[in-house]
């Protein structure tokens, strides 16, 4: 029964966020049209593996047969990562009709603004901003100082 809850939690902001007539961060328009929402994880921090739903909103037979890859570039520092490596897009989701919700994890080494760049067959398709928080102090880690 929480799965269920929690899918129709994230399909409801899908359509909300589909319907929106503003452009958001995590969200890359093209002719007044949303191509791409993303959903990152709600307390994404840097040094850690999160989960992000990207959300494609064109039909299936503009992704089937192609390498997607995402590409993440730090605003600040400039660094590049390849968080998601070419993948060739065969079917979509079990329970989908094309790609509205494409999920993966992965990894930023650090805090602030992300710019998250999506290319289809090594073209650029699009690109979305996510800010990714501090990282986590560990709580063990704190635990275990001893102070004299």
């Amino acid at each position: 029964m929480r799965k269920f809850v929690i899918t129709l939690l994230i399909l409801s902001v899908c359509l909300i966020a589909a319907c929106s007539p503003e452009t958001t961060d995590e969200e890359k328009r093209k002719g007044g049209n949303v191509l791409l929402t993303v959903f990152p994880d709600p307390n994404l921090a840097a040094g850690k593996p999160y989960g992000y739903l990207f959300h494609f909103t064109e039909a299936f037979t503009k992704y089937k047969g192609k390498r997607l890859a995402i590409n993440a570039y730090h605003h600040e520092t400039g660094e590049q990562i390849k968080p998601v490596a070419s993948e060739i897009i065969i079917e979509p989701p079990p329970g989908y009709s094309s790609l509205e919700r494409f999920t993966t994890t992965f990894e930023v080494p650090y805090s602030g603004f992300w710019r998250y760049e999506v290319t289809l067959d090594g073209e650029f398709y699009a690109e979305v901003a996510v800010f990714v928080g501090e990282k986590k102090m560990d709580k063990s880690i704190i635990e275990m100082v001893r102070i004299d």
